[in-house]
């Protein structure tokens, strides 16, 4: 029973009708009027509709100070999200009036109306964002492993080239005992050069690398939005049924994928530079990489290797994927910004580069394009919600600074979705369709 409610879809399905049924039904017991003294029909009908205007106008301008005004989450939210908060605070406005009513039953329903108010507009937004797939996910209540990796092979020397890597790829024949699919594991990753204070991790390993003797297999390294966490790639961006896909058409063989933490906190944004808000950067490219390749059975080679993320997390691919070169062949950045903010112009040279604008100016990816091209070798992939107007623009702008660069870049646009984590599950799975043969795996790998 209780895992039948923990894997309940909250997207779809009986879960979702169960809590708009609850909601509608502690509604119609909220605001049927049982004949208290000096309530008329008219006038208890006339306060419901008054007091659902005014909670539903309340959510509606909370939603337009905090999209529009505030800018708390950098982009502007969905008319849908409006109206689900709308529709929240109206039934709770209409809870809150119920309270004032005589007896403990009413006030008690009144109590479940606002609280069915808010499941029901938090499963709006959720479906509308398409972050949480389960009430297990939801409820953050994740199910990684926390066992150990596998011992790194020591068959596999560091100075295999990267032909030949990519021949042992080719070669590699599964044993009869290959995993149908691949293992997520939580694990910590020392910052020993930057000190950045990084949460825990996200490894996934795919079938190939659960079995004696694997084969050198290629890293992405996946980023989160802000707010986030590492577990948003595979929840919201449904990375992970993504490439156990890609590896049951490739004989167990798909990516490495290591989603470090580049926040710290889900309310904090370094910007993956290195600053008084954290070395954010170092964390990614020097002590990520080394524990990778100390820990993991990987391929070497900047080929065998590519960053990618989402929103926030694609501003810093697009960052990193140029600035460090040498290290990424490949970057995805699905809905990136055009560089690093924490805001205002003013605010972000204060706090992430120490007052210098001439540093900030340095560390836009466009600039870092200009300062490196021509770039050899490269290959860039951007995607985009049809509705996310916004970072389109953002978009765009960044794939003309890469093309003049000479990166070899895709565009793929998501249709129908806006900044949210159903681009994020499209952009992932249209980035593998590039990004698998680039990597030394079967272009045929990659399942939508």
């Amino acid at each position: 029973m209780l895992n039948t409610l923990l894997n309940a879809s909250v997207t779809s399905g009986w879960f979702v009708v169960a809590v708009f049924a609850i909601a509608l039904a502690l509604l119609g017991l909220t605001v049927v009027r049982r004949g208290e003294r000096g309530w008329t029909t008219a006038r208890w009908s006339a306060a419901v509709m008054v007091a659902a205007t005014i909670g539903g106008a309340f959510g509606w301008l909370l939603c337009w100070l905090v999209s529009e005004v505030w800018d708390v989450f950098g982009v502007g939210l969905s008319l849908a999200v409006h109206s689900a908060v709308a529709l929240g605070f109206a039934a709770i406005g209409v809870g809150l009036l119920a309270m004032t009513r005589r007896g403990a039953w009413h006030r008690l329903g009144a109590v479940g109306l606002v609280l069915s108010a808010l499941l029901v507009a938090a499963t709006l937004i959720n479906i509308d964002f398409g972050r949480y797939a389960t009430v297990q996910q939801a409820l953050g209540l994740n199910s990684y492993s926390s066992a150990l990796l596998p011992s790194r092979a020591s068959s596999n020397t560091e100075q295999d080239t990267e032909a030949a890597q990519a021949q042992q790829l080719a070669d590699w024949q599964p044993p009869a005992n290959l995993p149908a699919t691949g293992t997520v594991h939580q694990v910590t990753i020392p910052a020993t050069t930057s000190h950045f204070a990084a949460r825990p991790a996200l490894v996934y390993l795919p079938p190939a690398a659960l079995v004696a003797n694997p084969p050198r297999l290629p890293v992405i390294i996946a980023l989160s939005g802000q707010p986030g966490s590492p577990s948003d790639v595979f929840e919201g961006g449904k990375l992970q049924s993504q490439l156990d896909a890609a590896a049951a058409a490739d004989r167990g063989l798909a990516p490495i994928v290591v989603v470090p933490d580049q926040l710290g906190d889900p309310a904090n944004n370094p910007m993956c530079v290195d600053s008084a808000l954290g070395n954010s950067a170092s964390y990614l490219s020097v002590d990520v990489p080394n524990w990778i390749r100390s820990t993991l059975n990987v391929a070497q080679g900047r080929t065998h290797w590519a960053i990618a993320g989402f929103s926030q997390g694609a501003t810093c691919a697009v960052q990193l994927g140029t600035g460090f070169n040498q290290l990424f062949g490949s970057f995805l950045a699905i809905a990136p910004e055009l560089g690093p903010n924490i805001g205002d112009q003013a605010t972000t040279v204060a706090k992430g580069f120490a007052g210098s604008v001439a540093a900030f100016d340095a560390a836009q990816p466009l600039a870092i394009m200009k300062r490196q091209t021509p770039f050899a070798d490269t290959v860039g992939v951007f995607a985009i919600g049809a509705s996310d107007q916004q970072f389109q623009a953002y978009t765009t702008t960044l794939r003309a600074g890469a093309d003049a660069a000479g990166i070899a870049t895709s565009l793929f646009t998501s249709p129908g979705t806006g900044h949210d984590w159903h681009t994020g599950a499209y952009g992932f799975a249209q980035g593998l369709a590039v990004l698998l043969p680039r990597l030394g795996l079967s272009p045929a790998a990659s399942h939508g």
